[in-house]
């Protein structure tokens, strides 16, 4: 920045304080004016100018912190929109099925047919399911503070497997797993269990039903500086143009089958939470695979950080 010299016998605090306001008028708090040991009237004038430029500091971080909040605000309330119109749609379409097999089952005499159709409701009624459970899901991830605790990971492996062990078996598919049964993640619990949760029913969803053997593999890694994760299936895939939106709300990612959408932006937002991240590669017809990377955290929780 350029100032004029001080003038022979011209006090040079004059042009350091010029100097500062030019500064401060630009945004630029990162420096205050020294003040020297005179204790005379331009010390204290400088003195004041520092309080100054601490109060316009301040407001200048409270003004970005309220422009930020603003921000997520609006993006929050584009979501809920969105959120709403979606699930309405999507609820909607599956009741409405529903009411009209209860119609043709009661005018059906032959208990085969009426069978079928039964089987169609159940169908209907755990897609219903499926979207209360994320909706659920979205809900709590966005309220709840992030409370990390050292947890064995077997724990959540279990409770996989018991609520995944009928569906992967009526689906035919081979699970292959890959980690230290003795390995202690210090983690959120329930958000780990969300994410693993929807990436393994994303992949039963999503299986190749030409396929003769369906496969989904989990392998975990407790490295250095984070908690690496990899959820990979042979099923139907991910058209390359759909990749991009993924993890938006109320994408569905295949041809070949529809869902609701919401799964994988929940296993995005809760990552988020977690400081985490994931990467998807795909190949149409072939094969998925999801990346999660969760970093280790210091031995804090959102309410205790100030």
């Amino acid at each position: 920045m350029l100032t004029p010299h001080p003038k022979n016998g011209e006090d040079p605090r004059y042009h350091q304080i010029i100097e500062q306001i030019l500064r401060w008028s630009q945004g630029d708090f990162t420096a205050f004016l020294d003040i020297s040991d005179r204790h005379d009237k331009l010390d204290s004038i400088m003195s004041g100018l520092n309080m100054l430029g601490e109060e316009l500091r301040d407001k200048t971080v409270s003004r970005d912190i309220l422009e930020e909040k603003n921000l997520e605000l609006q993006k929050a309330n584009a979501e809920l929109d969105r959120l709403v119109y979606n699930v309405s749609h999507n609820l909607r379409a599956p009741l409405a099925n529903i009411m009209g097999l209860i119609y043709l089952s009661q005018q059906e005499d032959r208990m085969d047919q009426i069978q079928v159709y039964l089987q169609k409701q159940l169908d209907s009624i755990t897609k219903i399911d499926h979207i209360i459970h994320d909706i659920v899901n979205y809900s709590q991830n966005a309220r709840l503070p992030v409370i990390r605790q050292m947890i064995p990971f077997q724990s959540i492996v279990d409770r996989l497997y018991q609520k995944y062990d009928y569906p992967v078996r009526m689906e035919g598919l081979a699970w292959y797993a890959d980690w230290d049964p003795g390995l202690q993640v210090f983690t959120d619990e329930k958000r780990l269990e969300i994410i693993l949760h929807n990436l393994i029913s994303n992949a039963i969803q999503f299986k190749d039903p030409r396929k003769a053997q369906s496969w989904i593999r989990m392998t975990v890694q407790n490295r250095p500086n984070d908690l690496h994760i990899v959820i990979s299936d042979n099923g139907s895939g991910i058209p390359e143009a759909t990749l991009p939106h993924i993890f938006d709300i109320f994408i569905s990612g295949s041809d070949y089958q529809s869902g609701p959408g919401l799964g994988l932006y929940v296993v995005k937002e809760t990552l988020e939470r977690l400081k985490g991240t994931i990467a998807v590669s795909s190949q149409l017809g072939e094969s998925t695979s999801f990346e999660i990377y969760i970093p280790h955290t210091p031995l804090i929780n959102e309410n205790s950080e100030g």
